[in-house]
């Protein structure tokens, strides 16, 4: 399975516009806002990715996996244009 992401956070504070994806209940991938204390006039920036996407894992066939993906804005200020955008496939 490979999972690839993008997104744009706000420029404001960082951790804000957060993403977690779990594969079979365990953290494997996380991003946040980049911050930048630029309020509104900062837009929008690069989500930061620990680690950077993509995520890779074989998953033992003939079991059932649970992948959970959780995103927030954190707030409804500074994030006017902000998003995830996810591609899951399986080889």
């Amino acid at each position: 399975m490979t999972v690839t992401w993008s997104g744009m956070g706000e420029r404001h504070q960082a951790d804000y516009d957060k993403m977690t994806l779990k594969v079979d209940g365990v953290e494997v991938a996380s991003a946040a806002a980049p911050g930048g204390d630029l309020y509104c006039d900062g837009g929008v920036g690069p989500v930061i990715s620990t680690p950077e996407p993509p995520y890779v894992a074989v998953l033992e066939g003939g079991l059932q996996h649970t992948i959970r993906i959780e995103t927030t804005t954190g707030d409804e200020n500074y994030h006017i244009g902000a998003y995830y955008q996810f591609e899951i496939s399986f080889d």
